[in-house]
């Protein structure tokens, strides 16, 4: 028995789904080869295939180096280092662009005038400059931007140093009476700290409000807790303390004048440790966001690190 041929009509209309099915693909492959055409050849982009000349991108709207950054490199070629060995700092090789680095002027500009003997100084988050006015016995504001000093908070007797918290808040060393003082931020009755005092000539304050007196006269350092409570004294052996400031774990750093010596007060409290020598009468210290300890050597006539 002979197998059937398929009719005409059923051979033609296969003809021409198959045609369908092909010219589909051909539009498919056609469509996508132009787009690929398109966003591979914009500028600064290199492909082996070529785009259609003439035809416009509407996906990709790039000029010539439009988002193009400077190109940093901090070495020409790889660098050996030995263990003990120090290393020098990298500089780096810049084409394209600027390295984007602090700078500092050498020009130096006055805020402010009316003082006698400014001593004390701190800054706040927003610009605002506290100062401790030692002969005309106040304390004075200088806002961020206006260099026009405004006294905010007066009756003190030779105020040294100031200190502010996070919240405004202003603490100074009220020297001449023997006596540590809180200037509330927006103004209000000015509080005073503790007690005990002996010339107390600088102060710190930490993040979270405990407040640290170089107690001068008693060779002491002295922390206020927060929210008030007994003084309490830290450490021992200091002689005639003038500079104290606290980091982010709340370590301690005295500036012990009569010693010649940098000393630090581990968190938590416990034993002094001298943490630098070759100082001469050391007057103020600070400590960065780093832990890095700078301090004013008054018998050397210098800064250090």
């Amino acid at each position: 028995m002979k197998t059937p041929l398929p009719s005409s009509r059923n051979f033609f209309s296969a003809i021409a789904i198959i045609k369908k099915l092909s010219l589909a693909v051909f539009m498919a492959l056609f469509c996508f080869n132009s787009l690929y055409a398109d966003a591979n050849t914009s500028p600064g982009y290199k492909s082996n295939r070529l785009g259609r000349p003439g035809k416009k991108n509407a996906a990709i709207i790039k000029g010539p180096n439009q988002f193009a950054g400077p190109t940093i490199s901090y070495y020409g070629s790889p660098k050996t280092y030995i263990a003990g060995t120090a290393i020098s700092p990298l500089a780096p090789t810049i084409s394209g662009g600027v390295a984007d680095a602090p700078a500092y002027s050498s020009s130096t500009t006055t805020l402010g005038s009316g003082f006698n003997i400014p001593a004390g100084i701190a800054v706040d988050a927003a610009g605002n400059i506290y100062i401790g006015d030692q002969n005309n016995n106040v304390v004075k504001k200088i806002p961020g931007g206006t260099g026009t000093p405004v006294v905010i908070g007066s009756g003190f007797n030779t105020p040294d140093g100031v200190a502010v918290d996070a919240a405004g808040n202003v603490y100074v060393a009220d020297d001449g009476n023997n006596l540590v003082k809180k200037i509330p931020v927006g103004g209000g009755p000015i509080i005073t700290l503790g007690s005990g005092f002996l010339q107390p000539f600088n102060v710190a304050v930490d993040a979270a409000g405990n407040v640290y007196v170089a107690d001068r006269g008693n060779n002491a350092i002295k922390e206020i807790p927060i929210g008030g409570g007994a003084v309490i004294t830290l450490g021992s052996g200091f002689t005639t303390p003038t500079g104290v400031a606290v980091d982010a774990y709340g370590n301690v750093y005295v500036a012990d004048f009569g010693n010649s010596a940098i000393k630090k007060i581990p968190v938590g409290g416990g034993a002094p440790i001298t943490i630098g020598s070759g100082f001469s009468t050391p007057f103020g210290v600070a400590v960065d966001g780093s832990g890095n300890v700078f301090v004013t050597d008054y018998g050397n006539k210098q800064v250090k690190e």
